[in-house]
This record gives structure tokens, sequence and C-alpha cells, in this order.
């Protein structure tokens, strides 16, 4: 028997038992954890029938978790064949489709994005983790043989479907072992990996750390928002080599700081091709002992096969660096047309023979057979890969990458066939024919463009989702021409040379779609935005017309982005604002229009009171005096605890950012009719350990719930609860008078990371600097059009907004503040079909979520004058982010429901009124609520049902416990109808309660699945169908008389 990866890491793990093998953020795995965990993955493999040659599709993102769900398929005797997480449904099943596998691999988080016919044969590796805990952590008896499969890697194919690479074990231990003596990598202890799993180039890391006992660093990039976030990792790490793409290390290199992110000791370039005067530049920057290698090869060849050392002492053409000389185990052959070897220095097609070379391709013979040759050469047969690369033999020995002899091309280190893009385009009946060629933009970089004759239907924006929908985003055009004449050579044929050069065509019949073009004119105002996209997206090049969320933004970044803007350009900007101008283009108009509003208003100055607390609280705290026995409104939040948990270690925790957070430590008394706040630094604070008498963790904690006395108690309570069938929980109780929603996320973040010993540092903000922020803003220009908006909007209604019921309601006020309440989850299958249907109207679960509750409560009242209260994150710089206490608002939107409309319409009538709210958000809801009373309307007249939405994470991890939020039921409401909803990216939950004097148990139960069905039916429906139909397709589905 040959050797194998395995061999090599099984030698190593034994050796290095207690060393780390693998470092993901917080989290380090040693050599002897990663095999443990993998021999039991691997166990549980075996009983699906996991052996020699069986493929198993791995769909998860590229974290501690995929490198050992690899291994552990390896350890099965099984092959990996890794799948980027994101790509379409479509392609993700034709791969499927390839492969047949008895087993997925995957998480509940990406649950969604498998195939439903597929469904029933996934491992959930979060979900499934207690059962595949319990198999054996000894190793198997057995081991792959050299001519088994080790992986398949799918790359573009140049029909329309991706084609599988199968790479054997004897191929992966060959590379590995010329690699690691070529470059000497023997001297390096710590290895990165920054790029996909799906694509080979990460492997030289991967399987390099893990075979010869080094450290493997993974870092996602696309989980890094800022640079010196990047910076920080690396130089606590100590990296001491990873491999990059060219235009990645490009990128990188634009930082004033790039110094800082490069190696220590090797820094390797691959997967296309390596501009001259990029490595001009990184020798001025790399560390004095770092040596920098070119490596090149083909998927078909196992990752690499030929290697050259830059350094200053070597000379090369400013275009390309050459691709070097062959590693041991390679021979490279630089043959003509006829497959006969070119003399010296003559341009030729390479082909490689050697013990590199890979199985094949897949189910696919034909193919196979046509790139994996058979030649005889000096009476030898030899089986040769045809790569496509024209090369020349240069006089010191070494190879010259010249380009490509067919459609084929690497663009930021993605293999992409020009054929593939151009069938697929094909296949959209608005589209008559398709020419797909590279090209230069401006910036003279490769580009991917595409020439389209459409057909009378073509549509720009539904052309673009069926690109969403049919390929990946890396496959997507930079550029597309529209084009009724096609230019045409003296026979009659296309003129692809000619298409090449897009300065020819009209730029302003050009799509734009992605990032390498740069056609519009700039401002300073634009080249400002432009440095920070680039920034918070990590990509290169990207044009004023590019959509924010088509180069990978999503919400969280919008948040992000949304602070930087303001702090650079000195402007109140929320993160909603932006979902109206998701371009450069849009956002520098709405900037500057913003900036036109705020200017044109005349300010009267105004006089801040000195008194310490806001509004809001002055509220609550009247409130408490007169009614101290109530429970009403507070912000609470309960986690279920898994594993052992050191709980005097969280104590201490607790008591350490009580210490450091004044609104936890703050009373409220009053003086001379006016209420003031008083942080106290002497406090004694324990958390209260609860036996239940019950196994419900609801019915312990209204057992529980107590008033608090704002005048002297420490405003804030937590309990470990421990059921009577031993579950734990985590609930930690606050007044709404010192906290809200994002307070308690603030205060889990800073909890982790007190008890992990691994505080962030920096400055901690208090309340109190909000509240100077907030007295800013209103003596500005700002709250003036802020309060303009709302008191227009509100001027002229005489109308009362209340949800009408069936129930008999003359309790009501002896009921006070009782509720009731269900909580129902989302299943996979309906979060997947909303998130396309967001996707597909560059919209968010936020809002249509939002928008199916208003037509929900229009049908529910039979009315189509709604309004509700949503409360808004008002956390608008990084000062506020992270202070706990009573910073978040509520805007109190209405809207008519218009049945005649076409659900198009209807929603985006929607989302234009919302995003209008949204910009003047800032506005307090206490002084809408005078207005509204000076003009002799009750306040419950203009509320009647409340909608939120929460965020939180899916897991905190501390120490060896871990804890997982738990959406409590509600016992107090003093609203008709409410809903919140807690997502956590992976699941959506919702809670819908009721003052009881509404809605009982029984008609709140059938309202929520009135409210699903709903949702469903919104999302299936036609676009073009009216709101009525939709509201009428369950006759008397909300009549719960």
């Amino acid at each position: 028997m040959g050797e194998t990866v395995l061999k090599l890491f099984y030698k190593n793990a034994s050796a290095k038992h207690n060393e780390t093998a693998l470092i993901y953020g917080d989290r380090r795995v040693s050599f002897h954890e990663l095999d443990s965990k993998s021999n039991r993955l691997a166990h549980y493999l075996k009983k699906y029938g996991v052996r020699g040659n069986v493929i198993v599709p791995v769909i998860l993102n590229q974290d501690d978790t995929a490198i050992m769900a690899m291994l552990g398929i390896l350890k099965a005797g099984g092959a990996f064949s890794p799948i980027e997480p994101g790509t379409p449904l479509e392609r993700i099943s034709g791969i499927l489709e390839d492969i047949q596998p008895i087993v997925i691999i995957t998480c509940s988080n990406l649950y969604g994005q498998i195939p439903p016919e597929k469904k029933n044969i996934c491992i959930l590796l979060d979900k499934d983790a207690s059962s595949i805990k319990e198999e054996l952590t000894v190793r198997l008896p057995f081991l792959p043989i050299e001519k088994d499969l080790a992986y398949v890697i799918f790359t573009s194919g140049s029909t329309g479907n991706p084609k599988g690479v199968m790479v054997e074990h004897r191929q992966l231990f060959a590379y590995l072992n010329d690699v690691y003596g070529e470059l000497n990598l023997n001297r390096c202890n710590s290895y990165a990996v920054l790029g996909s799993f799906a694509a080979d180039a990460g492997y030289t890391a991967i399987f390099t750390a893990l075979c010869y006992g080094k450290t493997l660093y993974i870092i996602n990039l696309k989980n890094i928002s800022r640079f010196e976030l990047l910076v920080k990792q690396i130089k606590k790490h100590k990296i001491d080599c990873y491999k990059i793409t060219p235009t990645l290390l490009a990128f990188l290199l634009k930082d004033t700081s790039a110094a800082n992110i490069l190696p220590r000791k090797r820094l390797i370039i691959g997967g296309e091709a390596c501009p001259g005067n990029l490595m001009d530049l990184v020798l001025t920057k790399v560390p004095r002992k770092c040596e920098v290698f070119n490596h090149y090869g083909p998927t078909e060849t196992t990752i690499g096969v030929s290697t050259f050392k830059i350094s200053k002492d070597v000379e090369w053409s400013s275009k390309n660096i050459p691709i070097g000389k062959p590693l041991p185990n390679v021979n490279i052959h630089i043959l003509d047309k006829d497959l006969n070897e070119v003399t010296g220095g003559e341009d030729g097609e390479l082909y490689i023979s050697g013990s590199l070379l890979a199985r094949g391709y897949l189910n696919n013979p034909k193919m196979t057979k046509e790139k994996f040759i058979f030649v005889k050469m000096n009476g030898k047969v030899r089986r040769l890969y045809r790569t496509g690369d024209i090369v020349r033999l240069l006089g010191d020995g070494n190879i010259q990458f010249i380009g490509r002899s067919d459609g084929q091309i690497k663009i930021a280190g993605r293999r992409i066939e020009l054929g593939d893009i151009e069938n697929n385009i094909s296949q959209c009946d608005m589209v008559r024919q398709c020419v797909v060629v590279i090209g230069e933009n401006q910036l003279h970089s490769k580009c991917v463009i595409a020439y389209i004759e459409p057909q009378k239907k073509y549509d720009k924006h539904l052309f673009q989702q069926f690109l969403t929908n049919k390929i990946p985003a890396y496959l997507h055009p930079n550029l597309i021409f529209l084009i009724d004449k096609w230019p045409l050579t003296f026979n009659n044929k296309i003129d692809r040379k000619l298409l090449t050069k897009p300065e020819r065509f009209n730029a302003d019949d050009a799509s734009y779609y992605s990032s390498n073009n740069q056609l519009s004119i700039e401002s300073t105002l634009h080249q400002e935005l432009l440095k920070i996209w680039k920034r918070l997206l990590q990509i290169d090049h990207i044009t004023y017309h590019d959509h924010f969320f088509e180069l990978g933004g999503n919400s969280l970044l919008l948040i992000r982005m949304s602070f930087e803007i303001s702090n650079a350009l000195d402007i109140d900007l929320v993160a909603e604002e932006l979902f109206s101008a998701m371009t450069i283009n849009e956002l520098c108009r709405y900037i500057e229009s913003k900036k036109n509003v705020i200017d044109s208003v005349e300010v009267t100055p105004t006089r801040i009171g000195e008194q310490g607390a806001s509004k809001t609280q002055k509220k609550l705290f009247v409130q408490n005096l007169l009614n101290g026995d109530e429970t009403f409104p507070r912000s609470n939040l309960t986690l279920e605890i898994s594993g052992k948990m050191d709980f005097l270690r969280l104590e201490s925790a607790f008591s350490k950012i009580i210490m450091e957070n004044e609104s936890l430590r703050t009373h409220f008394f009053l003086n001379s009719g006016n209420v003031f706040i008083k942080v106290s630094n002497d406090f004694k604070f324990k958390i209260n350990r609860v036996k239940g008498k019950t196994n419900s963790i609801d019915e312990e904690i209204f057992t529980l719930t107590g008033p608090f006395d704002f005048t002297k108690d420490l405003l804030v309570r937590v309990y470990i609860i421990e059921l009577k069938n031993s579950k734990k929980y985590l609930h930690m109780d606050l007044p709404h008078i010192n906290s809200d929603g994002w307070s308690l996320n603030v205060m889990m973040q800073d909890l982790e990371e007190v008890y992990n010993q691994k505080p962030n540092g920096g400055k901690k903000y208090q309340f109190s600097d909000f509240q100077n922020i907030n007295q800013s803003y209103m003596a500005s220009n700002q709250y003036q059009v802020d309060k303009l908006f709302w008191e227009n909007l509100y001027s002229n209604e005489n109308e009362s907004f209340k949800i009408s019921s069936s129930r008999n309601i003359e309790s009501l006020q002896s009921r006070k503040l009782s509720g009731v309440s269900i909580v129902i989850g989302i299943s996979a299958e309906k979060m997947m079909a909303l998130d396309q249907f967001a996707k597909k109207r560059k919209s968010t679960r936020f809002q249509i979520l939002l928008v199916t509750y208003f037509i929900f409560l229009a049908k529910l009242n039979l009315s189509k004058k709604i309004s509700i209260m949503i409360p808004v994150h008002n956390r608008r710089n990084k000062i506020s982010e992270k202070i706990i206490g009573l910073i978040t608002n509520a805007i109190i939107f209405k809207m008519d429901i218009d049945d005649e409309l076409s659900i198009d319409d209807f929603l985006k009538s929607f989302e234009h009124e919302i995003l209008k709210a949204i910009k003047h958000s800032r506005y307090p809801i206490e002084d809408l609520f005078e207005f509204w009373i000076k003009k002799g309307r009750k306040v419950n007249n203009l509320i009647s049902s409340f909608f939120g939405y929460l965020n939180y994470k899916e897991r905190y991890s501390f120490g060896d416990a871990t804890m997982r939020l738990h959406v409590p039921l509600k016992n107090m409401e003093n609203l008709p109808m409410s809903l919140a909803v807690f997502d956590n990216e992976s699941s959506l939950t919702l809670r819908l309660s009721s003052n009881i004097g509404y809605f009982n148990y029984h008609n709140l139960n059938k309202l929520g699945k009135n409210y699903l069905n709903l949702l469903s039916a919104l999302i299936e429906a036609n676009s073009n169908q009216s709101l009525k139909d939709v509201l009428n397709m369950e006759p008397n589905s909300l009549n719960i008389k």
C-alpha cells in the first residue's frame, strides 16, 4: 500500500498530540481534538455506506468544522466534494445530480440551500452533534489505498455545466511531497488559508499544515469588514506562510499598513497570471526573510505543477511573472497543434505529464478523453493533460505564460469558461444571440464582456435576476452590451477581436453588473464613497453603477457603511435609508439632496434641559411611582445552556460588566418636579440560582418576574434556572428604563469576551455620551426637518387606528397588562423562499415580514388604514453602537392598503413609504405623542399594534459551554396585537401576543397560522396579480368569531 495524506496526518497528529492544529476566530483545536472528532464523524459516515470512491458533498462555511468534515470523509474512505455556500440552487442541483450522493454534509443555517429532493440524505453537523458524539474516537482499522479518490472539485465547464475533477490520494500525496521540499516549507510553522474551500488553491496550506504537524489559521475574509482587523489577526498569530491570488493581494496592498499583512517566511502567489508590476511592489514590502514564489497549476494536475522564485536578483517582464520550472514529479511539454515539440523560444501549448495528473472528469468520459490524451513520445506512450495555456520556454529554463488557446481565463483565482457563461445566457428566452469575450476595462484589468442581441421582451432587471438564479456571481459578466448588428469579418463571421474593445460601442447602452469597469464621471463625493465601499466589501474594482448587495453586501455591512459615511461626511445616515440608494451614483444623489434639505431649514435655537433623564425615562419613572407593582415594560433575554458552565466565573464576568456600564448602576430620583439620574459605584450583584418546579422555562420565568424599584434597586437581575428535567437556562431581566433590545446584544457580546478572558479593549462609552450626542441633534437642522415630516404626516389625521375584536372587552381595564402569546417557527423551506423573494426584490427579511403584517392586520381588521409602532435601532455611530441604555426610538408607521394595486406596485409603494419614514426615524416618539395630545387626541388611538425585529447570534461560547436563544412566551401586553421576530440568520422565530381583552390563546394560535399562510401566498403569487386576489385566497381565514 502506497503513501497517503492520512498516513502523514496520523503520524504527525500522534507526535503533536496536544499542539494546536487549527485556529478559527477564538476557537483553537488541538491535533488530538481534530483527530478524535474526525474519527467520530468517520464512524458515523460508515453507517451511511461511505467507503472507497464514494463522493460526499460538503456545503459548509469556511471554518474549522469544514476541515473536520473533510478529514472525517477521508478517514471513512470517501472523497469530499466542497460546494461554496451561496451557489445558485440550480447549479447545486446539477452538481448533486452528477455526484448522485448517498449522504451530504451541511449544517442548519445552510440547509435551505439543499434541493428539496436531497434534504432527506443530509447530515446536519450541529443538529446531529449528539448522535455523532456517541461514536468511537478511535481510528478506523483501515486506510484508503493510493488509487482511491481524495476529493472532487467542480470547475467552470464550457457546456454551461460545471465539471468535476477527480483527484486521487496518490496525486495529492505526490504534490505535498514535492511542494514541501521545493519551497522549503519545513521552515514554516504557521499557515493561513484565505480563500474558498471549494477551490483547490487553499489546499497548499491546508494539507501542508495538517500533514506536517503545523498550525493552520482559517481567515474568512468575508467576515472581516475592516482592514485593521485582518492586520490584527495576521500579526497576532505570526503567520509564516499563505497562498493568495494576485487580485486579492493587489487589493490588500493598497492599504497604507499593507506590509503588516504579509507572511513572515513564505508568500505563495497562485490562481491566475501574476503581473510583474505587482511583484515590484511586493518586494518593497515583504519581510526580509520572506521568500516569494509564483506557483502555477490547473485543478486537473492537483493544485500546482511549477514554481518560480521571485527576487530582486531575477529579471522578468513587466507584464507577467514566469510560471517557473516543474516540480520533481512533473514533466512539462510545449507542443504545436500537431503535438510536436516546439523549438526553444517559440510559443506552443503547454501539456503536463507525471504523477500529479488527476483521474479525469466525473461521469464525463468524452471530456476526459479530449483533455487527458495519450501521446507516443520518444518511443514511450505518455498520458498528458492538455492545459490550453500558450507558453514559451525561456533561455534560463523557466516557462513564460503567454495566454489561452481557448475561451478559458482566470480572474481573481476563479477559472472561467466563456462557453459556460455563453451557454447559460443563451438559455434565457429574452436573448436571441449572445457572444462572451475577454476584454480590458479602462483600468486595464481583464473583464468578461457579454454582447447580447435581445428579443423584444428583453428586460434588464428580469435578465439580471435570471443570471442571479442561474450562475454564481463570479461568472456574471462585468459588462453587458445590447447590440442589434454584429460586426463581421470578411468571411461573414462575428468579429470577436473587435468585440474585445468595448470603447468602440456606446457606453450608454451598457448594463453594469459586476466589478471591473469604471465609466462614470467622478466627484469628490464619488471618490470618498468608493473608498468606503472598497474597504467594506474588500473588492478592488467597483463601478458607480454596481449594486451593493450584488457585490456581496449584507445588512451588517450596511450598518457599518452608515457609520463610516456619517463619520466621514459629518451627516447622519441610518442603514435603513441606504436601501433607497444602493449604488454609489444613487447614494451621491441622495446625500446631496439630504444636505440641501437640511441646509434650507431655518433653526430657532432651543435651550436643552439639564435634567439627567430622557423624556422616555421620565415617563417610565412616573409610571413606576404610580403603579409600583407593574412589571411592564422590560428587556429580557433567555438562553438555554449546554455543557459545563463555571457559574462563579460567570458571576464575576457579570459584575465586571455592571461596573463598566453606568446604565446598569443607575438609580432615578425626583427633585423639584424633575427626574434625575444617579450612578452608584457601590453595588452587590449575585446570580440567583433557582430550582424549577416544572419542566417549562416559561412558567418559571412568569413566577420569578417581579417589579423593580427605580429609586434603589440594582436594575439588572440574572437567574440560572434548572428545570425538573435538568435543563439549565440563563435568564436576564432588566427594566426598560435603563436598557433596550440592542443592549442585551451588547451585554452578551461583552459577557462572552470577559468570561473567555478575551476583552476587546478600547474606550467604553456610556449612556451620558449618547445623551450628549442626542442633545446636539435636538438643536440641529435635522431635528427640525424630522419634526416637520412627522407633524405634516399626522396634522390632518382624525381617524383612530384600532384593531377590532370579536370579544367583549368591557373587562379590559380590570385586566390591565395581562397578555397571551404564542411562539411559532418558520420552516427552513419557507425561510429559503422568503430569502429568495427578498433577494429578487432587493429587499430584506424585515421588510417582507413587515409588509405581510400590514396586509394581515388589514384583513383581520377589515380596514384599509393601518398603523404600527416599529422600534428603530437609533445607534448611528461607533460611539453609540456598544452603549447599554435606553437608546432605541420608535416610529408610528401608517399605511393605506390599496388592494386594487398589483402586488408588485403595492410592494414598491410600501418600500418607498417605509424608507421615507425611516429617514426621519431619529425624531423622538415622545415628541410625536405630545403633538398628538395637543391636537386633543388620545395616544391609544394612535397605536394599535407593534412590530419588532431582533437579531441575535446563533450561539454564544463560554469555555466548554454554549448558550442558544430561547424565545419565551409573554404574559404581559398592552396592545391588541404585537408581532416580534427573532432572527439568528439560521432560523426565524415569531412571537405573536395580544392583550387578553382582545384575543385568547385559541384565536391567537389560529391567527399565527394565518399570518404564515398569508406570507406564503404573497411570496408565491404572481407579481402582476392584484393584492385583492391574495387577500381573497383564503376566504374567512381570519374570521375568529
